[in-house]
């Protein structure tokens, strides 16, 4: 029986996302589970980025409350911190800020309070940078990318109590190329040379694709809209997901 797979996701707006391989992805701030969720593609080492917390004081300017120090490996996928000392109060807006290791800033997001950009007061990580504005939540809802053009998604439960339960990633070395997805074609490629049952989900839980493709078979979605996707591939009695971004 085939397996339904509710997920919502979000991704980046374009002036950034396409020259970086990591961004957040998920805010929740005022949730039981508070963290925030970084997606990308590649392999990325984590270990000494920080994600850095600001509230607003005055005008545009955003002053530094706390920050976290990330570690683990990011791998063609998303990964979670939880962060249960999240501020939620602050009605005068928040916001938080990607940096990396080597203290270059990734990128800003507002949210809980005005539709504005900000900037950070001078002598942080991430003075110069401008950032952009998520929105705002209350209760058990998160903050979510929906496209690459920069679209939030500020009235669903988080991603993790939205997907359904899956066994993951039994396929052996499983990769869609390329992701993003430029022109309208990616080819996915395992270890073995089964037929493949794909389905591709939108962020909305909704079946949008459906094909039983050969070995390197390329899969065509150019009648899809921008945005993030979920992939589900069937092989060999086997299952394994993974996250497509069509730009």
């Amino acid at each position: 029986m085939r397996k339904f797979i509710i997920l919502l996701f979000t991704l980046f707006s374009t002036s950034l996302f396409f020259g970086q391989e990591v961004f957040i992805s998920e805010i929740n701030y005022t949730g039981t589970s508070k963290g925030i969720r970084l997606t990308g593609s590649g392999t990325t080492d984590l270990d000494g980025w920080k994600l850095v917390f600001y509230k607003r004081t005055s005008g545009k300017e955003y002053n530094k409350i706390d920050e976290v120090t990330l570690n683990g490996t990011l791998k063609n996928n998303d990964i979670w911190f939880s962060i249960p000392e999240m501020s939620n109060v602050h009605v005068n807006g928040l916001g938080v800020a990607l940096i990396k290791k080597n203290g270059d800033p990734v990128e800003l997001i507002g949210y809980n309070g005005p539709d504005e950009v900000f900037t950070v007061k001078k002598g942080e990580a991430a003075f110069g940078e401008t950032s952009i504005y998520a929105g705002t939540t209350t209760g058990e809802f998160s903050i979510q990318r929906t496209s690459a053009t920069g679209g939030w998604d500020t009235s669903n439960p988080p991603i993790n109590s939205k997907t359904a339960s899956v066994t993951k990633n039994q396929i052996e070395d499983f990769n869609l190329y390329p992701n993003p997805v430029r022109e309208g074609l990616f080819t996915i490629s395992t270890k073995n040379s089964f037929d493949k049952h794909v389905l591709i989900y939108s962020i909305s839980g909704r079946v949008v694709y459906e094909k039983t493709i050969r070995s390197n078979e390329l899969v065509n979605v150019q009648n899809l809209s921008v945005g993030m996707y979920m992939v589900q591939v069937e092989e060999n009695e086997k299952v394994s997901l993974k996250k497509l971004l069509i730009n």
